[in-house]
């Protein structure tokens, strides 16, 4: 800490107190930093008071917490060049979104290592800003350049040569293919000259090139569907605008999924009660990526928009993966040889079967083949 030092810290000081059993950590100021670089109370309920009679400017201080036990629970200014470990293990607290200090770089990429930890996590989309959480990555060989990209309501900068390099892992995050597009209207332009161009759903795919899909009218029932042929865990979208010979694209839109394509169901973050809004673009040419903090599992997802720049227009890509699939049961000869747990040879138990016929081979006591080839002959 830096504060100045004032007699017995009376005018510039940090003081936490307990209102529950009136226990205090403080008054510090000056060289009175406290011993321990964590401060622990045990309560639910902690006060604090901070105090200088000297402004300048971005004195204060930053409260990172977490409602539960994590030892590795950091501070939402720590950067990537406080850590020397290849991997490293951490848990983020809520709210670093905020946070002044820069990030450099993207998920794709990696990111700058003197970037700030906790909020370039927030921009990769391995945790939100609303619960922060556990975040796992390496420190691997920096590159020459760093690109800028706008995604989960930040925008990182572009970044020059690094030693050091921060690599998020973030799990379930392959492209999606859609099967198919729909929409509530498409636009049909024909230009001063007669000429005729198709604003259809089909163009909102990041694979075709040129314009987007753009709808009709401008009006807040317009829609975008995208199916994706099956149900799939759906973990992140990015936007675009129309094209760079025009300048519509979406501000921001809600996201609604279905799993038959006729129920929906709103999108909501992890942490709300409410419909979530997403944030969009703010021209016709960069992409903005959005995490969905929970994933959706969904066949079928709408973009809602919700407001735009002179006409709704969108190109959409979707990142996720297949849903993991059951486990088939084991045969039944498997599962009979669990069953033979100690027993003699003698006293293991036979499937009866009906007499050999001319069409059906000789019926013979059921043994667990697994167990014979491993010469244990059903034994453990």
């Amino acid at each position: 800490m830096d504060i100045e030092s004032s007699r017995h810290c009376a005018s510039s000081f940090l003081l936490l107190s307990s209102p529950s059993d009136s226990t205090s950590l403080g008054p510090y100021c000056g060289n009175s930093n406290p011993t321990s670089k964590v401060l622990a109370m045990n309560s639910s309920a902690v006060t604090i008071q901070f105090n200088s009679t000297t402004h300048r400017s971005g004195r204060g201080f930053l409260l990172s917490y977490a409602t539960s036990q994590h030892p590795d629970l950091i501070s939402c200014l720590d950067k990537g060049t406080h850590y020397h470990q290849e991997q490293i293990s951490v848990f983020c607290p809520a709210g670093c979104k905020g946070v002044v200090g820069d990030i450099w770089g993207n998920l794709k990429q990696g990111y700058r290592d003197t970037s700030v930890l906790c909020k370039a996590a927030i921009h990769a989309g391995v945790i939100s800003d609303e619960m922060g959480g556990q975040v796992t990555l390496s420190r691997e060989k920096g590159i020459t350049l760093y690109e800028s990209a706008f995604a989960n309501g930040l925008l990182s900068k572009s970044g020059s040569l690094s030693e050091k390099r921060l690599v998020f892992h973030k799990a379930c995050d392959d492209p999606l293919d859609a099967a198919g597009f729909n929409a509530s209207s498409s636009w049909h332009e024909v230009n001063a000259m007669g000429q005729y161009k198709p604003w259809t759903a089909e163009r909102a795919a990041f694979s075709i090139h040129g314009h987007s899909w753009a709808a009709d009218s401008s009006s807040e029932t317009e829609w975008l569907e995208l199916d994706l042929g099956g149900r799939k865990n759906i973990t992140g979208i990015t936007t675009k605008g129309s094209s760079d010979k025009y300048n519509y694209y979406v501000k921001s839109y809600q996201v609604f999924s279905s799993k038959d394509g006729k129920n929906w169901k709103a999108y909501r973050a992890s942490s709300g009660h409410e419909d979530t809004a997403l944030e969009g673009n703010a021209d016709s040419l960069q992409e903005v990526s959005n995490t969905f903090l929970p994933p959706i599992l969904a066949r079928y997802l709408r973009i809602v928009p919700q407001s735009w720049n002179q006409r709704i227009a969108l190109k959409v890509a979707l990142r996720g993966c297949q849903v993991a699939r059951l486990r088939a049961p084991r045969p039944y000869g498997e599962r009979l040889c669990r069953g033979w747990h100690r027993r003699p040879w003698r006293e293991m138990p036979t499937v009866s079967r009906r007499s050999p016929t001319r069409s059906s081979p000789p019926s013979w006591p059921a043994t667990c083949a697994s167990c014979r080839r491993a010469g244990t002959n059903g034994l453990p």
